[in-house]
Parts: structure tokens; sequence; C-alpha cells
């Protein structure tokens, strides 16, 4: 017993002596928001205090602080420990979080289980000014870095439609066309996109790129009916590019 007891304790790593619970992968954090780090206590030592970093390249490092020198707290074993950070504006889809038990010996580490996201949430968010445009324009997923953002224009209330159209501008707004209804971006044009109408709806897919720098990006987005003499605006939709 005495030296199995002995052997199991030099057989555990040295990141099995404080063990990061929160995050523990795939949280999505928003810059600027406040989340609370968790930890706990698997081996007790003789503690001087806790360190708490982050990576945004990976769980390997480079590691930047968050805290350290908290307070040791209690050291009993299974004792959670909790910290609320205020995420900072490093966007990244690799992002780590570690703990170190400083004690007066050998300091142990605990890393998180997977990699988590900083960053804003990919959002599709209606949008329709005073309420005159007919509601024909749905987004049927949002602008997640690295998929489709795919959306749908409806034309079965429009005899004759043979095209549809989105466009992506850079800022919403609000601007009466007299007979036709308002127009609901403005500033200049991200992209634009044109389907030849069959059915009662045309999708639209776009691909996202995945890459980081897009996070946050922010545009307004308008269905457009085209056909039988007639041009019918939809509402729209206000996009924001995220994890």
């Amino acid at each position: 017993m005495r030296w199995g007891g002995a052997w199991a304790l030099l057989a555990t790593p040295l990141a099995a002596h404080t063990d990061i619970l929160l995050p523990n992968g795939g949280e999505v954090l928003v810059p600027g928001s406040m989340y609370t780090i968790e930890w706990t206590v698997v081996i007790a030592h003789n503690q001087n205090n806790w360190d708490l970093w982050y990576s945004t390249e990976g769980a390997g490092g480079p590691w930047i602080p968050i805290a350290t020198d908290l307070p040791p707290g209690s050291a009993t074993v299974g004792s959670v420990h909790s910290y609320d950070w205020t995420v900072p504006d490093t966007p990244s889809d690799n992002v780590f979080v570690r703990v170190r038990m400083d004690n007066t010996g050998t300091d142990y580490f605990g890393v998180s289980d997977d990699a988590l996201f900083i960053g804003e949430l990919a959002e599709a968010t209606p949008r329709n000014g005073s309420g005159v445009n007919n509601l024909c324009f749905t987004s049927l997923t949002v602008p997640r870095l690295g998929t489709s953002w795919d959306a749908q224009v409806a034309h079965s209330q429009h005899p004759g439609a043979t095209f549809t159209l989105i466009l992506v501008y850079a800022a919403p707004a609000t601007v009466p066309i007299p007979g036709v209804g308002e127009l609901l971006v403005s500033g200049p044009l991200r992209f634009s996109s044109a389907v030849a109408s069959s059915g009662t709806a045309d999708t639209h897919s776009t691909s996202v790129p995945n890459n980081i720098s897009f996070v946050g990006v922010t545009a307004s987005s308008q269905g457009i009916v085209l056909g039988g003499g007639v041009l019918e605006l939809c509402n729209a939709i206000d996009l924001v590019v995220g994890f």
C-alpha cells in the first residue's frame, strides 16, 4: 500500500495538482464582458498564491498575464477558486487559460481542456424601418467565420418576379422612396448577390472567410425583388461577423 501510494504520487503529472474547471473549451467570450474563471485544488501544497494567464495561440503559449499573486485561499482538496476576468479585445479561435499554483516548493500548472474563442458572436438581426416594406427577407444562418451566410428572399406575392437581390452595405438607414418603400441600407457597398427567381423563394449563399480579422465586422443587408415591371424592397437584416 505504501509503495503503491508513492508510485501513484510520482506518476501524477504536474498539471494534475490543480485543474481549471471553467473555461473548459468551446466558449465564446465577448470582448469587454466579464467571465468568471474557476479552478480547483487536486493535491494540496504549502502554497503562496495563484497566478493566471491566457494565450491566443494555443495550449503551449506564449502566455499573457491575467492576474498574479492572487490570495491562496483554501488549500483543501476540491476547494474551488475563482477570478472575474474582463475579457480583452484580442480576437482568436485558439484561446487557452492557465493557472499556476505558486508554492514554497515546486509550482504546478493547470490548463483549460480545449480551445475557446474571444470575439463577437455572429448575429443576423431583422429590421424593417417604419414597417412599410414586406417581410420577404429571411436569414437562414448567421455569418460565422469559415461557414456560409445563407439568406432567402421570398417572392410568392410578387407576380412576374425574375430576379431577387441582396445588397449588403456598411450601415443601416431608413430612407423613404415614394411608391416603392424604404431603403434600409447605406454607406459603401460591401457585396451583392443576384439569383434568378424560381419557385416561391430564392436562397442566396455567401462564403464567410475563415479570417480572425473579420470578427466584429458589421454590415446591413436588404432583400429586393425585381420583375413584372415592379421593384419591391424587403426588410433589412443587420449582420455581425463572428464565432
